[in-house]
């Protein structure tokens, strides 16, 4: 009986969540279709672009457009935003929303639009400033380069890559890796550049701070964080073993008064619910329990160790490296 109750209870708990997945799919489907209500607030948004543009307003201009797409997305507003960041000056973005603009039009088979995109394309690619990023030793491992708030791809970054295009301006680059220092570069590119290089200086690798005993701290702390959470996995282990035990009981309590699977004793049919509660509860903190032990042996046994003499730690005070 506690075997069947136990798999009837998973089965209910798939079910549900199968469901529940169900439902949140759908929301999303629904939720990707603008309502009559937002695409009224994104035509407003649209017509004040219209305006400020034509007035030379072209900072709130810009805004105006991109709020309005992002709540209804159309190949008109693109394309209008591409024309106002072309007349601010920020030629590599609007070639790139030339760009789709150009693939949206084609796709909706506007043929004004698409002679519209193609003739700024045409004019503003030879115009766009480039960069060429270059490291000093070469790039340490476990890089990462943001450009002006946005990560950048590594690929990109490659010697036999192209230079990134850019627009005029100050761009700022932020470098980090693992152990090492962040550095942050700006670079100021006139309008009408070619190519400028920008040399990121090399990374200095980062002293670990240390304790009185000579140990890293961090490593002492990641080791600390692996103890608390094995000796909370192996609570759960217990309180699940206290739970399993639970279950066992009352099923052997029910099974008493009804030895058969028909039975229409209220106290056992009670007892069996009630067991049939404490195994669920008891399968879920064991599998924690188990899971946090398995996390917490992977954190301490991958925590750096301590040096082990006063010659080793000073060795290692004194290196210091750069790439």
């Amino acid at each position: 009986m506690l075997v069947q109750k136990v798999r009837l209870a998973r089965a209910r708990l798939f079910v549900a969540s199968a469901c529940v997945a169900g439902v949140l799919a759908f929301a999303d489907v629904a939720s990707a279709e603008p309502s009559a209500a937002d695409r009224a607030a994104a035509q407003s948004l649209f017509d004040e672009g219209r305006q400020l543009m034509d007035a030379g307003r072209y900072e709130q201009a810009c805004q105006r457009f991109a709020q309005s797409q992002k709540i209804d997305a159309g190949g008109g507003t693109l394309l209008n935003l591409a024309m106002c960041h072309d007349k601010q000056g920020r030629v590599a973005t609007a070639y790139t929303e030339y760009n789709d603009a150009l693939s949206q039009a084609l796709h909706d088979g506007r043929t004004d639009r698409e002679q519209l995109a193609r003739e700024r394309i045409d004019a503003l690619g030879p115009t766009i400033p480039r960069v060429r990023v270059s490291f000093e030793g070469g790039p340490p491992p476990g890089l990462e380069v943001g450009l002006d708030g946005e990560p950048l791809a590594l690929d990109a970054l490659d010697p036999g890559a192209p230079p990134l295009p850019v627009d005029p301006g100050v761009h700022r680059f932020v470098v980090s890796a693992p152990g090492r220092e962040t550095r942050t570069v700006e670079v100021t590119v006139a309008a009408g550049a070619r190519v400028t290089d920008v040399l990121i200086p090399a990374l200095v690798v980062v002293s670990a701070a240390r304790n009185g005993d000579g140990a890293p701290v961090a490593a002492s702390g990641r080791k600390t964080a692996g103890y608390v959470i094995g000796l909370a996995g192996l609570a759960a282990i217990g309180v699940g073993v206290g739970f399993g035990v639970d279950a066992l009981a009352k099923q052997r309590q029910s099974n008493d008064k009804c030895p058969t699977d028909r039975c229409t004793d209220a106290a056992a049919v009670t007892a069996s619910e009630r067991a049939v509660t404490s195994a669920w509860v008891a399968d879920v903190a064991i599998g924690l329990g188990v899971v946090a032990v398995g996390v917490a042996m992977v954190i301490v046994l991958t925590s750096p160790s301590a040096p082990s003499s006063r010659r080793a730690r000073a060795g290692v005070r004194g290196l210091e490296l750069r790439f």
